[in-house]
């Protein structure tokens, strides 16, 4: 990621993190050995347990997420930092895994944003029923040269290997105007909190 806008970033989360904190859903803290982590709040603190009573277990897992049974959509961080949210929410049953950083397509360029690779996290991110994971998207800066406009972005998962899956949805720009792009902006891997994706 480009030196200014992660710095910018970190300074700006915790004040980005509280203007969102009534409207984003927490996600779980997903592992690399596939244990599900519904009952972890985006603080990593435990929530209340779901209904059911004791003996109710948490939804078996169910493989990958897909655009399918997951919703994906593009949030502004409220802030100042040249940075949206990207956000995907598994709609779906049972819990399921996003893989990698999600392959998001610029129209303009007809390129896919370059991957911010020192983001990669440490395990496999991991959702249960109506959580979210979270990936940034650097913008350009304002009086930055060669920009462009971005009113939608093309979104598409990636497998475990680091591939395209199947389908393609078209996320809009929170703001009327677009998304200001450049060469440098990239995006990061999915995280299992906002937290994280703007640091």
């Amino acid at each position: 990621m480009r030196t200014t806008a992660r710095t910018t970033r970190a300074v700006l989360a915790a004040a980005s993190v509280a203007a969102l904190s009534l409207s984003l859903t927490a996600c779980d803290g997903g592992s690399g050995s596939d244990t599900d982590a519904t009952g972890v709040s985006a603080s990593g603190d435990k929530t209340a347990p779901r209904s059911g009573g004791a003996d109710s277990a948490a939804p078996a897992a169910g493989g990958d997420c897909t655009l399918a049974t997951s919703k994906t959509e593009i949030e502004d961080t409220g802030g100042t930092a040249p940075v949206v949210l990207l956000k995907i929410t598994n709609n779906g049953a049972r819990t399921c895994a996003v893989r990698g950083a999600p392959l998001v397509g610029d129209p303009t360029t007809g390129r896919n944003l370059p991957v911010a690779e020192n983001t990669r996290p440490r395990s496999v991110v991991r959702l249960g029923p109506g959580r979210s994971a979270y990936a940034a998207i650097d913008l350009a800066s304002i009086d930055a040269d060669r920009t462009h406009r971005a009113k939608t972005l093309g979104i598409t998962l990636a497998t475990k290997d680091g591939k395209a899956t199947q389908g393609r949805v078209t996320v809009a720009s929170p703001g009327a105007a677009g998304l200001l792009l450049d060469a440098g902006s990239q995006v990061t891997y999915w995280q299992n909190t906002l937290e994280d994706a703007m640091r």
